[in-house]
C-alpha cells in the first residue's frame, strides 16, 4: 500500500480552507485510498463535490491518503498503549478514539523500540 501524508496547508492549497476543514474534521486521521479518476460514491465526494474532489484526485490520485485530524492526539497515548497492548487494529483504535492511523503507528513504533524489539522483522 502506497501511503501519502498530506498536511493541511497543502489541503487548503488545493481545496481551499472551508473545503481542507470540512475533509479533515470527517474523514482526517484514517487512511482513504484517492483513485485517479474518482467516481462520485468516493467518501470525499459527499464532503468536496465532484469538482474539488477532481482536483485533489490530480494532485494526489494513485495514493492511500492519510489527513489530519485537526485535534491533537498527545491526550490519548495511554488510551492508544493500552488499545494497542490489547491487540486491537490501527484502524479500529483510529476509529474508536479519533486519532489518526499515523499517530498510531508512531506510538506503537515507539513501544517497540522502547522494549528493545527491532523496528522490522529480519527476512532471513
Amino acid at each position: 500500500m502506497s501511503e501519502r501524508w498530506l498536511s493541511y496547508p497543502e489541503l487548503q492549497d488545493v481545496l481551499g480552507r472551508d473545503k481542507a476543514e470540512a475533509l479533515c474534521q470527517a474523514l482526517g486521521g484514517l487512511l482513504t485510498y484517492l483513485p485517479h479518476a474518482p467516481k462520485p460514491t468516493h467518501p470525499f465526494a459527499p464532503i468536496l463535490g465532484m469538482p474539488s474532489l477532481e482536483a485533489l484526485a490530480a494532485y494526489a490520485g494513485g495514493w492511500h491518503i492519510s489527513l489530519p485530524n485537526l485535534r491533537r492526539p498527545e491526550a490519548m497515548k495511554g488510551q492508544i498503549l493500552e488499545l494497542l497492548a490489547q491487540g486491537l487494529p490501527h484502524r479500529e483504535i483510529a476509529e474508536r478514539l479519533g486519532v489518526s492511523q499515523r499517530w498510531i503507528r508512531h506510538l506503537a513504533a515507539e513501544q517497540r523500540t522502547a522494549a528493545g524489539q527491532p523496528q522490522q522483522l529480519r527476512l532471513f
